[in-house]
């Protein structure tokens, strides 16, 4: 009876444990922010995807500093053995060389910087990006034309595959 006491008891402590360590004390998703609001779309209509790669710096106030990098979808975390509940931390995100253009959304007024100060828990230190390159405006002065055999707007009902592409100016 002793020993079946001792095995329930080591199994609740080991769960417990399991449960402590197993769930992230500060998360979020760094992501393409394509409408420039600094929230994050993900619906059937629109999807802005996780970035990878983005170094993510937690700093609690004495100092001590945890770094981790975005996963392929631009998850990442910081787990409650890393950032104690409570804790006041600074997160830092890095833009990777590896990614040239990225920069953070302007527009949004939730995610767009690449310093927060927040206090943990938190799932929602999320991170807003995008590569303006991406976009067109309406200060564009430079347009590239796919160029079908000679032709600049093909007859729709005709297939056509691009040549060349032709750099067009306007003032």
């Amino acid at each position: 009876m002793k020993s079946k006491f001792l095995l329930v008891l080591s199994l609740c402590i080991i769960l417990i444990l399991l449960d402590i360590t197993g769930y992230s004390q500060i998360s979020g998703i760094v992501f393409k922010d394509f409408n420039g609001d600094g929230q994050r779309q993900n619906t059937i209509t629109r999807i802005e995807p996780g970035v990878e790669n983005v170094s993510v710096t937690a700093t609690l106030s004495s100092g001590v500093s945890f770094t981790t990098a975005s996963d392929n979808a631009g998850n990442y975390s910081f787990s409650s053995g890393q950032i104690p509940s409570g804790s006041a931390v600074r997160i830092e995100f890095t833009i990777p060389a590896s990614i040239p253009f990225l920069e953070f959304s302007q527009h949004g007024n939730s995610y767009g910087s690449g310093v927060q100060f927040i206090t943990a828990p938190s799932n929602v230190v999320h991170c807003a990006m995008n590569i303006p390159k991406d976009y067109v405006s309406k200060d564009t002065v430079e347009y590239i034309f796919p160029q079908m055999y000679g032709q600049s707007f093909p007859d729709p009902s005709t297939s056509y595959h691009a040549t060349e592409s032709v750099l067009w100016k306007f003032k």
